[in-house]
């Protein structure tokens, strides 16, 4: 991350971590262990035993498009999966992408096929809207094709 100051100086680079305050007690970090007002909040607590459904949305979740529009063009991010069914083994991707115009993202879907026949692949492009991925993602559809996370501690997804 980059901090620009209000005084038009030069900006400068800082790193920043995320710590649950309990764990990191538990740790004996001694940066925080005479801290008394630094305790766990409801959101950290969310984090201490967090369901798999959570945890999966979380980390598969879409971001906004940084704000560096010279790289919009070059901004991606995708959900694939690997698996095999029968006897056949498959890739699927799910790829959003750059803006093409105010409002979308460029977006397709590709499902690779290989079996003892040989290879063969299905894709379709569309414009999807911004605002709606960054609210369902990873949850997406894109054309005629869905991805959906449903119930992941069972299996079902």
């Amino acid at each position: 991350m980059f901090i620009v100051p209000e005084d038009g100086e030069e900006p400068f680079g800082v790193v920043a971590k995320g710590v649950i305050p309990s764990r990191e007690r538990a740790l004996d970090a001694a940066e925080v262990a005479y801290l008394d007002g630094w305790v766990d909040t409801a959101e950290d607590r969310a984090w201490l035993a967090p369901d798999l459904d959570t945890l999966l949305g979380a980390m598969d979740r879409f971001h906004p498009l940084p704000d560096a529009p010279e790289w919009n063009d070059g901004w991606s991010e995708w959900l694939y999966f690997n698996g095999r069914a029968g006897e056949a083994d498959f890739y699927l991707t799910f790829l959003v992408g750059s803006p093409t115009e105010p409002g979308l993202r460029a977006a397709g879907g590709r499902l690779q096929l290989s079996t003892d026949e040989g290879t063969r692949a299905f894709s379709d492009n569309v414009a999807v809207d911004a605002e709606a991925v960054l609210r369902t993602a990873p949850n997406l559809t894109i054309g005629s094709s869905h991805v959906r996370l449903e119930d992941a501690a069972t299996g079902s997804h």
